[in-house]
């Protein structure tokens, strides 16, 4: 009985991955200097190929779209001063990120928060989210036509540069976006 049951499990969980969809999409928001649709067209194929190459890093303030369906942008990255004395662990440097995110076009709600993201310091060490009180943007699910902010920290010892990954699905293994940013 055990061995049936084990096996239904497996095929349920067999279909359930298979079912997920594919990784998601990122462009950047498009700005003055974007191309028209005739000039993209023409180039098409050989910015794929360079596209696949060179991985686009965004900056502060700079926005990804995902999929046609949401923005997502860093609005702000500042170090703060203040301590949880009930932290697991201390660290030299608390970076908190703040951002926002819009639902553009999506019919389902959707919600950016610390799981969407993986942060690096400069030595390459990933980072843990830091208890930071003060925080009060947490994040919430938008509906279409709406927009939301949400802040977390990031305690790290050394460096003045964060490299956040971020991943619009959190099961994926690769990142959509990546932002290097300035901590100060």
């Amino acid at each position: 009985m055990k061995r049936i049951m084990s096996l239904i499990l497996l095929s349920l969980l067999s279909i359930t991955l298979i079912s997920c969809e594919p990784t998601s999409t990122v462009d950047s928001k498009p700005s003055a200097n974007t191309p028209t649709a005739q000039q993209t067209n023409n180039n098409s194929s050989e910015q794929k190929q360079e596209e696949k190459q060179e991985e686009k890093i965004f900056k502060l303030g700079e926005t990804v779209i995902v999929d046609n369906k949401y923005e997502f942008t860093i609005n702000k990255v500042y170090l703060t001063k203040k301590r949880n004395e009930f932290a697991d662990k201390q660290y030299k440097k608390v970076a908190i990120i703040e951002y926002s995110f819009k639902n553009t076009n999506s019919d389902e709600d959707v919600l950016v928060s610390d799981m969407n993201f993986k942060v690096y310091d400069e030595s390459g060490n990933i980072l843990d989210t830091y208890p930071v009180v003060d925080i009060s943007d947490y994040p919430n699910a938008i509906a279409k036509g709406k927009q939301a902010k949400g802040a977390v920290a990031y305690g790290f010892n050394e460096g003045s540069k964060l490299e956040l990954h971020f991943y619009p699905n959190i099961f994926d293994n690769k990142s959509s976006a990546k932002f290097i940013l300035d901590v100060k």
